[in-house]
C-alpha cells in the first residue's frame, strides 16, 4: 500500500492510509467489541447519526447479526425502557398531546417534509409486554423503519418515525427527572381521540 500524496489528499484530517482500509469492517469490529446489547444499540444509533450511508451499508451486509440489535424484543425493549437516559439527539418526531390542533404544523417540521412517504407511529403503550413506555417508545418506530429501509430499499430520507406523546401511566417514568415525555397520565380513549 502506498500513501496518498499530501497535495491530492481529500482532507488533511484523514490519516494517509485510511482510504486503503475498509471502514465498514472497522465499524463492524467496533460493534462486535461491545459486550452489552444496549451498548451495541447505542453504538449503531451513533453510527447512523455520524454516517447514515455507512450505517445502512453495514446493516445491509450484516442483517442477520444487526437486526436482532435493532428490532428484537429484548434489546429494543431495553433501549425503550432506558430511552430517556440514553437519548443523544432527535431521531424522530414527537407529537405531544399539548400540540392538539397543530398536528399538521408539527408534521411540517420534519426535514423531508412533503417528500416523506412512510411513517411508523407509536403511542408508546403496550410495547413488547413492557407496559406503557410513553415517549420512550420511539425506538420501536425507528427500528421498524430501519428494517424497511434495509430490507425493502426505502430511502431513509423518505421515512418518519413518530411518537404520539399522550403521557404515561407508568409512575416510574413520571417520577424520573430525565423522562423526555409529557409528565401527565395517559388520557382515556375519548380524550385521546379528541386530542388527535
Amino acid at each position: 500500500m502506498t500513501t496518498i500524496p499530501m497535495s491530492s489528499s481529500p482532507a488533511p484530517r484523514i490519516p494517509p492510509y485510511f482510504l486503503n482500509t475498509d471502514h465498514r469492517q472497522r465499524c463492524l469490529e467496533q460493534l462486535r467489541s461491545k459486550t452489552d446489547p444496549l451498548e451495541k444499540y447505542i453504538y449503531l444509533s451513533g453510527l447512523k447519526e455520524r454516517d447514515p450511508n455507512l450505517f445502512y451499508e453495514v446493516l445491509l451486509a450484516n442483517m442477520l447479526e444487526i437486526i436482532p440489535i435493532l428490532y428484537t424484543p429484548t434489546v429494543v425493549g431495553d433501549a425503550c425502557s432506558q430511552y430517556s437516559h440514553i437519548w443523544r439527539r432527535p431521531e424522530g418526531l414527537y407529537v405531544s398531546i399539548e400540540n392538539r390542533g397543530h398536528i399538521r404544523d408539527m408534521l411540517r417540521t420534519w426535514p423531508s417534509g412533503a417528500d416523506s412517504r412512510i411513517a411508523v407511529v407509536t403511542d408508546g403503550s403496550r410495547i413488547l409486554g413492557l407496559g406503557d413506555l410513553g415517549a420512550n417508545g420511539l425506538p420501536i418506530s425507528i427500528g421498524k423503519l430501519d428494517l424497511y429501509i434495509a430490507g425493502a430499499g426505502i430511502k431513509p430520507t423518505t421515512t418518519v418515525p413518530i411518537c404520539l406523546d399522550l403521557g404515561t401511566n407508568t409512575q416510574k417514568f413520571l417520577d424520573d427527572p430525565l423522562y423526555i415525555g409529557a409528565r401527565r397520565k395517559r388520557p382515556g380513549v375519548e380524550e385521546a381521540r379528541i386530542s388527535l
